[in-house]
């Protein structure tokens, strides 16, 4: 059946990708990359179905070619941590034709991305079930290199986006723009150098640096020949500014939009074709469903969990699947418990305890994954400074590449003029030139030995939407602690006039309803229960109050 699915991320140099390698994998295709010249041949990869280019109006016409596109984004960007392309990864319905989808995602990318200023590169990838080892599968679960006995379950497509919008002469606009920080009367503006000058005609000025003192203020040219006022600097005050377009596409807004549109175009699709499916763009909480999604294993863990070895982010669906089950069958058997009471006061006894327990469950795990998700931010600030310390590294060898090549053709072309008869000064160019070669190519084994240190080191990597998943189970489980917490003190409240009798009632059966909460939460966690967490949800829990002359008195703990 149709599911939904849309991830969207960064192709980036900070983690030693470059845009010419993921177009590569992705088509198929053998490019050089003219940034590092290394060469990438996935001429033999398989299961790629469609590849195409889609251009915004402005584009040049030869961005049509892959190698030209990325090429040209590769050298328009010169920061080592360039974030290079955009990548949004779908789901395809499987009950659509391949020409189908095809003409899905280009009305897809059309009306969202090369319509507001991206180029896109499409591939469409249509890969077999296969077992741990790689190999496919049939129908019975066995080895097949049939085609025809293949199944193939999971057809989805990779679209590539620039990261930079392009002018109306097809140039590749700036990520950053500078702005000038100007006044007029009282007020300051940020204003693009771009726009100043209409802003000047307007009473706007640049503000230069006056020294007033042993004070340095920033004042226009007008008001500081009033106080004759020497100028110490020439630059005026600036900021720069993202592009506004870019801006725009990085926003979550964009990211809803892109979200939504697939979804609705989708499911027009699937009517249009009299397919009885659709799919929902919204999370179960938006949807009502009492439910925790699973989250995104992505390409590696998802081939690292074939081949059995476990990754954090199949840890966590199993972890989800395993509590949205146990929360199910725990509130299914207190409902049981509740409904053997006969008699009115112990059901509503049994009923408040019950709310109780279910409280406490959730806040166990609640505390749980709040500590969970503590620990796993101070990981990624440890990781952090690790890929700093790789990323400065590799940016220093770069750099002395860059200034060995540069020497290395600077004593070729004197080799090159140098007489045949000045053999002395040959032989001693042609040995510089064995060094600097020797030199160049011990940085290219020293960068490569980095980088493979730096992708060894992470071994089992915090991402953070894996957190930003966690962050989303704890806001689920308030939730439900707020409702169970609103149900119990209605419950209190309609029974305010026999509260004395269900403290006493509370009295006799508290201990084997935390008995029988605290032996569900061990058989659970097993070795993971913590007793101090244990305390502390049963701390948090509502109870039913004393009775005061005036009324009943209900507890309410303030926490720093």
């Amino acid at each position: 059946m149709a599911i939904y699915h849309l991830s969207v991320k960064i192709i980036g140099r900070s983690a030693g990708r470059s845009s010419v390698a993921a177009a590569c994998y992705r088509s198929g295709d053998t490019i050089t990359n003219q940034y590092d010249g290394i060469t990438h041949d996935y001429s033999r990869k398989h299961w790629i179905e469609h590849t195409e280019i889609l251009l915004p109006t402005n584009a040049p016409e030869s961005y049509k070619d892959r190698s030209t596109l990325w090429n040209a984004v590769e050298l328009a960007e010169k920061s080592s941590n360039a974030q290079l392309a955009r990548e949004v990864e779908i789901a395809l319905p499987r009950e659509l034709t391949l020409q189908q989808q095809i003409a899905l995602i280009r009305a897809y990318i059309e009306q969202n991305f090369t319509d507001k200023g991206m180029c896109a590169d499409f591939a469409i990838h249509v890969p077999p079930l296969t077992d741990s080892k790689g190999f496919p599968l049939d129908a019975d679960g066995n080895r097949t290199q049939d085609l025809d006995k293949m199944r193939f379950q999971n057809p989805h497509a990779h679209i590539m986006l620039t990261m930079r919008p392009m002018d109306s002469q097809g140039k590749w606009q700036p990520k950053s723009q500078k702005c000038y920080l100007c006044r007029k009367d009282n007020q300051e503006k940020s204003i693009p150098a771009s726009e100043y000058k209409e802003a000047e005609a307007d009473g706007w000025r640049k503000q230069y640096q006056y020294k007033v003192g042993k004070k340095k203020i920033w004042l226009t040219e007008e008001s500081a020949a009033r106080r004759d006022l020497k100028q110490i600097s020439k630059e005026p005050k600036s900021a720069k500014a993202l592009n506004p377009i870019i801006a725009d596409w990085n926003s979550k807004d964009s990211l809803f939009r892109w979200r939504e549109s697939w979804a609705s175009m989708c499911n027009q699709a699937l009517r249009d074709n009299n397919i009885n499916q659709q799919i929902d763009y919204r999370s179960y909480e938006s949807q009502g469903i009492n439910k925790v999604a699973s989250v995104h294993m992505g390409v590696s863990a998802y081939h690292a969990e074939k081949q059995g070895f476990k990754t954090e982010r199949g840890d966590i669906n199993r972890e989800i699947a395993e509590d949205n089950l146990f929360l199910s069958d725990f509130e299914g058997k207190i409902k049981r418990l509740e409904e053997k009471e006969t008699e009115h006061l112990n059901q509503i006894t049994a009923r408040l305890e019950g709310l109780r327990s279910k409280y406490i469950a959730y806040a166990y795990e609640r505390l749980a994954l709040s500590a969970a998700v503590s620990s796993s931010q101070n990981q990624i600030k440890d990781e952090a400074v690790i890929a700093k310390t790789y990323a400065d590294s590799m940016a220093q060898i770069t750099a002395a590449v860059e200034n060995l090549m540069k020497s290395l053709d600077l004593k070729k072309q004197e080799l090159q003029v140098c007489s045949p008869f000045q053999n002395q000064k040959r032989r001693e160019l042609m040995e510089e030139i064995a060094r600097t070669e020797m030199e160049i190519q011990s940085l290219y084994d020293r960068r490569e030995k980095i980088f493979r240190a730096y992708k060894a080191e992470p071994t089992d990597p915090i991402f953070t939407e894996v957190i930003e998943d966690k962050k989303q189970r704890i806001a689920f489980l308030k939730g439900e602690q707020a409702k169970i917490n609103t149900e119990f003190w209605v419950l209190v409240e309609e029974n305010k006039e026999r509260i004395k009798e269900l403290r006493s009632l509370r009295y006799m059966n508290r201990s084997q309803w935390e008995d029988f909460t605290k032996g569900r939460l061990k058989e659970h966690y097993q070795d993971n229960f913590n007793q101090s967490t244990w305390e502390k949800a049963k701390a948090q829990a509502p109870d039913i109050p004393e009775v005061e002359e005036t009324g009943t008195k209900r507890y309410i703990k303030h926490k720093r």
